[in-house]
């Protein structure tokens, strides 16, 4: 496009230039952050490209071992497809219990139904778990922040509107003068 064909004195269409431009620009960075935000949870949710790292655990506190409600494992949670795969030892004042008293889910321990521990305060869980990594962690935040960009769209709309209007008042302006309306007054 050549220079002469922007700037041509066209009546009507003050702004409609910027306005056209900004609303192409939003578009094209919608698709992008589209394709960025569906190309992260593709990563995210692929066994091939991310590795389980596995990590063991020892928590010396009181909680109680419920069969309904799950203690939490809160190193496990707090990983990113955290999942217990083992437990050593699960103590309950200084008496070790047997696996048929306990089970678990993702990063929950829970009291068997039929556990004479059920409902009762555990003192210390040793356990290995398994979770997404370094690598998954970075996926999850880069998909996280890209994810947010399209928040900013409205406000883009309303900025670019408003240039339009200052524009229309600016051609009305210098319609008015041009037309001699203002020279007895």
């Amino acid at each position: 496009m050549e220079y002469r064909k922007l700037m041509t004195n066209e009546k009507g269409v003050a702004g409609l230039n910027v306005l056209l431009s900004l609303i192409s620009m939003i578009f094209m960075i919608g698709i992008i952050v589209m394709v960025f935000v569906i190309a992260g949870a593709k990563l995210r949710d692929s066994s091939q490209l991310i590795v389980l790292e596995t990590a063991t655990d020892t928590v010396q506190s009181d909680f109680l071992l419920n069969s309904t409600i799950g203690a939490v494992m809160t190193n496990c949670a707090g990983q990113i497809g955290g999942a217990i795969t083992s437990v050593s030892s699960v103590v309950n004042e200084s008496i070790t219990l047997t696996t048929a008293n306990y089970t678990t889910s993702g990063c929950y321990i829970y009291a068997t139904a039929t556990s004479e521990y059920n409902n009762h305060i555990v003192d210390n869980v040793t356990y290995s778990y398994t979770h997404g990594g370094e690598a998954l962690r970075v996926i999850n935040k880069t998909t996280n922040a890209i994810g947010d960009t399209p928040d900013w769209f409205p406000t883009f709309i309303v900025l670019g509107s408003l240039v339009v209007l200052i524009l229309l008042v600016v051609v009305i302006i210098n319609s008015i003068k041009s037309s001699g309306i203002t020279e007895g007054a």
